[in-house]
């Protein structure tokens, strides 16, 4: 564990200390570009359930494990589905998932999401915003405890990007952050396009942000970009950088010089050119002094007392049905906001299920086989504004095709439905790996 924490720490001595987050589409240029210190990849691409027997199968993708043998450089696996926030306990098989991606690529530690991901059987399918209290706080606290107990490595904790608050907030965002990370003694993944999101929609100021936070226990810092829309910033990680990140990214530089910076891209992936030029911008503001700078130790999470907020597991299934169920906003939250996330949510589906099922959606855009509207987004959409998440795009995507006319379908759209039904029977046997189907990082 220590040979992986020292080469974490060497990656912010290595030029600017940048990094680009692992994805298939972009594989071959994190080869070309030796001046990238690390990588980060999504941990349930790599680490499979849990088999009855305990153990937990991985596939660490080809170009990946290219990438780790010829520079020696750190790999991060990022967790997406643990559900840190929830009502329950973390499951023990998900920590188990999670410690094994770490083993997979021999990983100086993991890091997960201060949110929640599901509750009342519901699968939100995204990084859901938490009530900001002081019982909440001592929630977390425990369960980073027991996750960390079951890691190899340390364990850090990003701060979520929000559409919407809870009615009965405490404590401003920096603050809840702040008390999380310092009480546990987590790491934190300090990730400025969420502090410009969290700024934007809910007040404050970056500066304050950085002021309040512990500077000290961040491991290394995300990037990415977005678009403003309903009046309102969201994280896409599909947009180039907004400015004001890369103004953070210098600020940071001063203030936490050893911490490395990871551009996030997992969708509408542009240009070679473009992408590139992102990752330039970032080593242009960000100079790292090559023999100077000197990681801090990264804490091992503290055990803690819980004290459960009341409720908190029907208030969180309550919030669930109304973003992914059609169920009605509960008590005190903010009508419109909650639309528009529950919007952005549907969209989001759509998105996944389109790339699953290219030939389904084409056939729908084209006019064939749906009832709702035309074209498959429309289609998609009103399918989703009451059916909830079933766990997997490919069961999204076969549910979906389940409400439309069959035989109005085209051959290959038929085919194509056909394929994913006999791999979920059985056909396709094992964990392969793959894009992250799940919460979207943010």
């Amino acid at each position: 564990m220590a040979a992986a924490a020292d080469r974490l720490a060497a990656a912010a001595r290595h030029g600017a200390g940048i990094g680009l987050g692992w994805r298939p589409e972009v594989a071959l240029l994190l080869l070309d570009r030796p001046d990238l210190a690390f990588t980060e990849v999504i941990a349930e691409s790599i680490a499979g359930p849990a088999r009855r027997d305990g153990t937990v199968p991985t596939h660490v993708p080809h170009h990946l494990a290219e990438w780790l043998t010829a520079t020696g450089r750190p790999c991060i696996p990022h967790g997406v589905k643990l559900g840190l926030g929830g009502a329950e306990r973390p499951a023990q098989d998900r920590i188990a998932r999670l410690a094994a991606a770490a083993r997979a690529v021999d990983a100086p530690l993991v890091s997960e999401h201060l949110a929640f991901v599901r509750a009342g059987g519901i699968e939100i399918g995204h990084l859901t915003p938490l009530p900001r209290t002081r019982a909440m706080v001592d929630l977390l606290v425990e369960h980073i405890g027991i996750v960390a107990d079951g890691l190899p490595v340390p364990f850090a904790v990003e701060h979520a990007a929000a559409l919407f608050g809870w009615p009965d907030d405490e404590l401003d965002e920096a603050a809840f952050v702040a008390e999380v990370v310092g009480r546990s003694g987590a790491a934190l993944v300090l990730d400025l396009a969420n502090v410009v999101v969290g700024c934007a929609n809910h007040g404050g100021t970056p500066s304050h942000f950085l002021d309040t936070v512990p500077l000290e226990q961040v491991a290394y810092v995300h990037v990415a970009g977005g678009v403003e829309r309903d009046g309102l910033r969201h994280d896409t990680h599909a947009h180039p950088l907004w400015p004001e990140v890369l103004d953070l990214v210098a600020e940071v530089a001063e203030r936490a010089p050893w911490a490395p910076v990871l551009l996030e891209r997992d969708d509408r992936f542009p240009p070679r050119a473009e992408l590139e030029a992102e990752l330039d911008s970032l080593t242009d503001v960000r100079i790292v002094p090559s023999e100077s700078v000197t990681r801090r130790p990264l804490p091992r999470p503290a055990a803690s007392n819980r004290s459960r907020e009341e409720g908190l597991a029907d208030r969180q299934a309550e919030l669930a049905r109304a973003l992914v169920a059609g169920g009605p906003v509960p008590d005190g939250f903010d009508a419109g906001r909650i639309a528009v996330a529950a919007d952005a949510l549907r969209h989001k589906r759509a998105g996944e299920v389109r790339d699953r099922f290219p030939a389904l959606a084409h056939a729908l855009d084209q006019g064939a086989g749906f009832d709702h509207g035309p074209g498959f987004e429309t289609a998609f959409v009103a399918y989703a504004r009451t059916v909830p998440p079933p766990g997997s795009t490919v069961a999204d995507g076969l549910a979906f095709a389940a409400t439309l006319d069959r035989a109005a379908l085209t051959e290959q759209a038929r085919d194509e439905l056909a394929v994913s039904r006999r791999r979920g029977r059985g056909g396709r046997r094992g964990f392969r790996g793959g894009p992250p189907r799940g919460p979207r990082r943010r």
